[in-house]
């Protein structure tokens, strides 16, 4: 098996400065480059064996508190702030940067997650408890209420279907691109949702759920039928709560009990895993893969966006 190896960027946001190296090199086959918004003027990294400190002209805005992240096709990257209120975009190369923060004239309440598809943004408001829909760029397309859930909480689309989490009520929504309820999911054949918490599409034209009662990630077909359940040997003493699949079949898993993601190869072998042993006070809540071979991070305690390039 090749090792896999990882390329770590940190992108420090606002005015959050380090007291202590927040990046370790405990592991020979991952190698550390920190790129940090220092403010007016650059200064030298306070990391050893660290490239220098390299200043962007991007000012990144400090993140309060991750709701959920997507990645355009064009490579724009985009957050949403559960506390702010609003959503910040990143360019590609992270070189330029805003937000939003409202849409048809409407301040957003309380923007708890964000989807995207081939041609819109999906922003789902848990207050106001609808979808903003807009297009690539920034139009309004439509606004999508949710009578039927009363504590939305996740929100993933794909080309043909929207799918809305309520957690509490056990239930998964599958909406059309129109916004019309089609079918809602309480159990996966016998198996009852106890609390859903994440689904998201594999690259076997499959989905991923995490039932966070359970404490367990299964695999469905489009019938939500179960198909495999073989990952939840890995998490006997921890708790899943986001799973994502790039096209090449690798599975990354937001472990929040053991505050790591766990990095696994299609047979559902663990491969690697970024930990405290790599990142000091790492607490990862969102998680976000850009393409085959890089991730995003968001680690609450330093409200901090890590870019992870993984080379296998």
């Amino acid at each position: 098996m090749k090792f896999l190896f990882l390329l770590i960027l940190l992108f420090s946001l606002g005015c959050y400065s380090p007291s202590k190296p927040n990046l370790i090199n405990q592991d020979e086959n991952i190698k550390i480059q920190t790129i940090i918004n220092p403010g007016p003027e650059p200064r030298n990294s306070i990391l050893k064996g660290a490239l220098t400190l390299l200043w962007k002209p991007c000012e990144y805005p400090q993140i309060l508190k991750v709701g959920g992240m997507t990645v355009l096709e064009d490579g724009r990257l985009f957050i949403s702030d559960m506390i702010a209120n609003k959503i910040i975009i990143y360019s590609p190369n992270f070189t330029d940067c805003g937000n939003i923060s409202y849409f048809s004239n409407n301040q957003f309440n309380k923007p708890i997650d964000i989807a995207s598809n081939d041609k819109n943004i999906f922003i789902l408001d848990g207050k106001d408890k609808l979808i903003h829909q807009i297009d690539y760029n920034l139009s309004t397309v439509q606004e999508i209420p949710l009578p039927f859930s009363d504590n939305p909480s996740k929100i993933h689309t794909n080309n043909q279907f929207i799918f809305i989490i309520d957690s509490p009520a056990h239930s998964i929504f599958i909406l059309d691109l129109n916004g019309n309820l089609l079918k809602t999911i309480t159990s996966l054949g016998n198996n009852k949702l106890t609390y859903p918490i994440d689904i998201t599409s594999s690259s076997n034209d499959t989905y991923f759920i995490i039932d966070g009662g359970q404490r367990k990630i299964f695999e469905v077909d489009l019938n939500f039928n179960i198909i495999s359940n073989s990952f939840n040997n890995q998490f006997q003493t921890s708790f899943p709560v986001s799973i994502q699949q790039s096209e090449n079949g690798i599975i990354y898993i937001n472990d929040m009990v053991m505050r790591t993601i766990k990095i696994l190869l299609p047979n559902g072998i663990i491969a690697n895993q970024i930990n405290e042993k790599i990142i000091n006070d790492f607490s990862p809540t969102a998680i976000q893969l850009i393409d085959n071979s890089h991730l995003v991070i968001f680690n609450s305690k330093d409200h901090s966006l890590y870019f992870v390039e993984i080379k296998i």
